[in-house]
């Protein structure tokens, strides 16, 4: 299959067509390293609908970065330190080592300095919306079983593709 670019909604139809043709449906195990956009899970659950999803390790961390500058300011030594930690959290833990900080941190909320966020988004908004990210993929942040079991833990080769 070449490359091709593709509206997101009929991606997963092309993506399922060939991975059916190439023998998917009998693979024993299926891994699905993912950034974690809706579009992508949509065609996940066409493509490979028992595959285990994995959010890709730099998509997280680009959210936790995301969520460091909205609550300790962007750019700031606390922020870079805070996201330092919680990446490792992310790559060594479960979502109970990661999701209880994150709550934290909502609570606690934007600092005064946080920007606007995307389409007019107000910064606690957009904290939200960041925090709600890691929750929403709770199951796909099993990062040391995944580890454990030789999971694929990024999607840089797809992207690279």
């Amino acid at each position: 299959m070449r490359g091709a670019l593709e509206e997101a909604a009929t991606v997963g139809r092309t993506v399922t067509r060939e991975a059916h043709r190439r023998g998917l449906s009998a693979a024993a195990e299926v891994a699905s390293p993912t950034d974690g956009a809706t579009w992508s899970q949509e065609s996940g659950d066409l493509v490979a609908p028992q595959a285990v999803r994995i959010l890709d390790e730099p998509h997280g961390a680009e959210q936790l970065g995301v969520i460091g500058a909205l609550v300790f300011g962007p750019d700031s030594a606390q922020a870079r330190q805070w996201v330092d930690e919680q990446r490792d959290q992310l790559l060594s833990g479960s979502p109970s080592d990661v999701l209880p900080e994150l709550a934290r941190c909502q609570m606690r909320g934007p600092c005064p300095r946080a920007p606007q966020g995307p389409e007019g988004r107000s910064p606690a908004e957009w904290l939200a919306r960041e925090v709600a990210y890691f929750h929403n993929r709770a199951d796909q942040i099993e990062s040391h079983a995944f580890r454990r079991a030789l999971s694929p833990m990024g999607s840089g080769i797809v992207e690279s593709g």
